[in-house]
């Protein structure tokens, strides 16, 4: 017999998932407003100063915005590449590992930094689905890989 209150863990879960999108939401809030600070603040300095803080600042949002975007075009290839299939953000994540990916500047686990990195996607880029009770994903507006034996007519197969 299984007493296991599946419904209680997956409230619980449910509930912190949306804990976790609200803290994001707000973080991505306070960078900005904390972005905005710095600036005004260095433009309080004499020029002499400001230009040194500029410079690192302007380092900083380079190096924060290389991580977001390296990591995007990167499960974006691989979703790319398995057209027509649906992965899982596991599978996107051996993958784009396989693929010499460095993760070594990201403090999050390689999985989760994925994760969040699809659940980002726009729609008009990726769609996702539940297959066997798990999220996949998917490119958008690509059929079909081209077969090693196809000829050189391409055919679109229905999806």
């Amino acid at each position: 017999m299984n007493d296991t209150d599946y419904h209680a863990i997956l409230r619980t879960a449910m509930t912190r998932l949306g804990t976790i999108g609200k803290q994001r939401e707000e973080l991505e809030s306070e960078s900005a407003k904390l972005g905005q600070f710095i600036m005004a603040t260095i433009n309080m300095l004499p020029d002499a100063e400001r230009e040194v803080f500029v410079k690192a600042f302007d380092e900083l949002k380079a190096v924060v915005k290389e991580k977001e975007v390296g990591l995007k075009e990167a499960c974006l290839k691989v979703l790319r590449e398995a057209a027509p299939e649906y992965l899982t953000a596991a599978k996107v994540r051996d993958r784009v590992v396989s693929g010499g990916f460095d993760f070594s500047g990201y403090t999050t686990n390689p999985l989760a930094s994925i994760s969040t990195t699809l659940r980002r996607f726009k729609s008009e880029e990726v769609e996702e689905t539940t297959i066997e009770g798990v999220t996949a994903f998917r490119a958008v507006g690509i059929k079909t890989r081209t077969p090693r034996f196809a000829s050189t007519s391409i055919v679109s197969l229905p999806r």
